[in-house]
């Protein structure tokens, strides 16, 4: 049987202005990567697309830097910068060599302090938005996702409000710069420093954050609506199309409870990797499909598990009802021994795959601190699933993945 365990860890250190930071050093490599994770994301929204237009607009131009000069720099010193809004945080992410750094590290100080947000040079990303907002929505994939999420979460929940065109209209400087101020500074900060670094490295990176950090910035439950109760939720795109998009799922759980691990290597069973049974029956005995699979989606007090597929209009009902049927397996039959123990080693395995290069562990550790969970976590969690019965799937599918509590979305 394969073991699990994680050979390198990042050292936690709180640096002076109280910013937590994580250390992770790479001696065989000229590259440092920083990360800078933000507590609110999405959450901290008072209105769609702030959080993210707050971000991009930070490239945009600053009090010290034009956004042409901020991208010519970058270009010139071969860096990446990211900067991306999930639910739960805001993340700026820099990749640079080691010797530039002191070169690129006023840029970014300016952009995570001091973004100009001027409503002249947010109309092209704007633009762009809503261009991509168009096509996205000519797609049955893109109205499946937002579907189910409105039926299991309400239209009063991040996840469950999804965005209309006119949302671009209602963003601007004022509506930027309050999010910025509330959610992106030193107070809401955490650090992750991954590579070929010093101790005078790391006094730069802390110096590229005005304020200090602060423990009273917290997310609160949104209010959430009565989710559908229908078995199936139709909706007929305004656009022709001879594909339906499939979407079923459910509401589980937060990342820390109990019975997540578990829950995991039977959503694994169902429909997480290519031999996975959703893919056997639907894909491969059916034909149904070319792709189906199950994920499970981190969502702050309460995660999602949705089963996506996309197949032709005259059998999408037949493949819910053989997604049910593979959910009563689940529940009625115990899983044989062979296939238990081939889903085993597949969970660590692909988890040894993701350890194995050095750069893989700062990804892993951010949506790790975006679920509540921590390493020792990931190890305790493969034990738990290394130990699994037949019986303790039966026990945990029959909680949770009982077909009545899955809602079906169809669209087109």
């Amino acid at each position: 049987m394969l073991t699990f365990s994680i050979p390198r860890r990042p050292q936690s250190v709180r640096l002076s202005n109280g910013i937590e930071a994580l250390l992770l050093h790479m001696e065989d490599t000229e590259l440092v990567r920083i990360d800078y994770m933000f507590r609110g994301g999405q959450w901290l929204q008072t209105q769609p697309l702030q959080a993210r237009f707050a971000l991009k607009g930070m490239q945009e131009g600053t009090e010290e830097f034009s956004a042409q000069l901020i991208n010519s720099r970058l270009d010139n010193y071969g860096a990446m910068l990211s900067l991306v809004a999930n639910l739960s945080y805001s993340h700026l992410t820099l990749t640079c060599l080691r010797r530039h750094l002191a070169d690129i590290l006023p840029i970014v100080s300016s952009m995570l302090n001091h973004p100009l947000y001027d409503d002249g040079q947010m109309q092209t990303p704007l633009s762009q938005g809503r261009t991509q907002w168009q096509v996205r929505h000519q797609q049955v994939e893109t109205l499946g996702k937002e579907l189910v999420y409105e039926c299991l979460y309400g239209r009063q929940h991040p996840l469950g409000r999804a965005v209309q065109i006119e949302d671009y209209d209602h963003i601007n400087s004022g509506v930027l710069r309050a999010y910025h101020q509330r959610a992106i500074g030193a107070a809401t900060c955490t650090m992750l420093l991954s590579g070929c670094f010093t101790d005078a490295d790391i006094a730069q990176v802390e110096r590229t954050l005005e304020g200090k950090a602060s423990s009273t910035v917290t997310l609160m439950p949104s209010p959430i609506e009565s989710a559908s109760t229908a078995h199936v939720v139709k909706k007929t795109p305004d656009f022709p199309t001879v594909q339906s998009a499939v979407r079923s799922g459910i509401l589980l759980p937060e990342s820390t409870h109990p019975d997540m691990p578990l829950v995991r290597l039977a959503a694994t069973i169902l429909g997480g990797y290519f031999g996975s049974r959703l893919m056997t029956n639907i894909r491969e005995r059916a034909g149904y499909t070319y792709d189906i699979h199950g994920t499970i989606y981190n969502v702050p007090f309460g995660n999602a598990y949705v089963i996506s597929t996309e197949t032709p209009l005259a059998v999408a009902e037949k493949v819910v009802d053989e997604i049910r049927n593979e959910l009563n397996r689940l529940i009625r039959e115990p899983v044989g021994q062979q296939e238990l123990q081939n889903v085993k080693n597949y969970i660590t395995g692909n988890a040894l795959r993701r350890y194995e290069w050095n750069f893989n562990l700062p990804p892993l550790c951010m949506n790790l601190l975006s679920s509540g969970r921590t390493l020792d976590d990931i190890v305790r969690e493969n034990t738990l699933q290394s130990q699994a019965t037949p019986e303790d799937l039966m026990r945990v599918c029959a909680q949770y993945f009982s077909p009545d509590r899955f809602i079906n979305c169809i669209v087109g």
